[in-house]
């Protein structure tokens, strides 16, 4: 998103604030079981592609896919972890946010999502 918010994610100094998912296969299942087990809270992705994995690993009575309504369009955000004092965790979604809405330009009220 942008050239600051890369660079926190590269530092070697911060590698056990960021986790970093990635594979050929798998990704989208691991992510859902994280989510299960109260690991990761959020995880947007087309409808279509959670439905079927959710049914593929038979997750259905375990997770529901949620939308939000028509008047309110969804905001990616990042989730930084807890153990980041606060003052920075709010630099680091600031500098996010405002890489986001230089590719998107209108601005748009966000909320971050803070795990523990």
């Amino acid at each position: 998103m942008s050239v600051d918010y890369q660079n926190y994610i590269n530092d070697l100094n911060n590698s056990s604030f960021v986790e970093v998912l990635s594979g050929n296969d798998d990704v989208v299942e691991r992510i859902l079981h994280m989510i299960k087990e109260s690991r990761v809270d959020l995880y947007a992705d087309n409808i279509l592609v959670l439905q079927y994995i959710i049914n593929r690993l038979n997750l259905n009575n375990e997770l529901k896919i949620v939308q939000p309504g028509l008047e309110n369009k969804m905001v990616e955000m990042p989730i930084f972890s807890k153990n980041i004092p606060t003052k920075k965790r709010e630099e680091l979604i600031k500098i996010w946010n405002d890489g986001r809405l230089s590719i998107k330009g209108k601005k748009k009220k966000c909320l971050s999502i803070n795990i523990t």
